[in-house]
């Protein structure tokens, strides 16, 4: 997997608007996170189970996502306060490289960020509230349990400390 391909499949959803211009203003703090949040079955081969990403010179796979308080599974990073976060991202099934792809967006100063991946044939945006941007990689046919299906990445925050919800 050399870096000239992720390159080349390099998606840059942007986020643009007064909203957005707002809650970067408010973050004044040293340093923004990320929490990654599965929402499909981490032992699933037709899930998640082969899920790998690699953001911020750590690496995740299924075995990297835990229970939080409310028992949601998600993992923890540090996510850079300026520039654009990229995420390498690779979805192994049967042994084989179903979704191979990368995923990014501008950062903002001090903010909570949070991203959830999953497999639709839906878009996520239709029923997120609060969301800032997603993107999908349709899977390849012997990969898919439904016609259309994709993986998807959404995402959304808030400057820490803020009351604002995604």
């Amino acid at each position: 997997m050399g870096e000239s391909s992720w390159r080349e499949k390099l998606v840059r959803p942007t986020m643009s608007g007064p909203v957005f211009l707002l809650l970067s203003l408010i973050g004044c703090g040293e340093s923004s996170t990320l929490e990654i949040r599965p929402r499909a079955s981490l032992a699933d081969s037709a899930g998640l189970a082969g899920i790998r990403l690699e953001v911020e010179g750590r690496t995740l796979t299924a075995q990297d996502f835990r229970p939080d308080e409310a028992g949601l599974t998600e993992a923890k990073v540090n996510a850079p306060n300026e520039g654009d976060l990229v995420i390498l991202v690779q979805l192994r099934q049967s042994g084989r490289i179903a979704v191979e792809a990368v995923v990014s967006w501008e950062m903002a100063k001090d903010w909570e960020w949070g991203m959830d991946i999953f497999r639709s044939v839906r878009d996520p945006l239709e029923g997120c509230i609060g969301c800032f941007g997603r993107t999908g990689f349709v899977l390849p046919q012997w990969a898919a349990t439904a016609q259309g299906e994709a993986l998807w990445f959404a995402w959304g925050g808030k400057p820490k400390g803020s009351d604002f919800v995604y």
